[in-house]
């Protein structure tokens, strides 16, 4: 669960990791938490193949050391 300022966003694919609402948008948020609620299993399952695709040590390092031979 995000609001739709900042960065967290990016990391959210909306109704398959979690759910971005509105900042400052009470009655979304609270939906949003409420559908997030209901399919918590599933979000967590879906997080965690997110973090490990994307974001985890081994994906970050490698990225990195992408972008540092781009650079030579």
């Amino acid at each position: 669960m995000g609001s739709d300022v900042g960065s967290i966003k990016e990391a959210i694919l909306e109704e398959e990791n979690g759910y971005v609402f509105r900042a400052g948008g009470i009655e979304d948020l609270f939906q949003k938490m409420l559908r997030a609620s209901q399919g918590w299993e599933r979000l967590s399952l879906n997080s965690l193949r997110l973090y490990r695709d994307k974001f985890s040590k081994e994906k970050v390092m490698e990225s990195f050391l992408q972008a540092l031979e781009g650079i030579l």
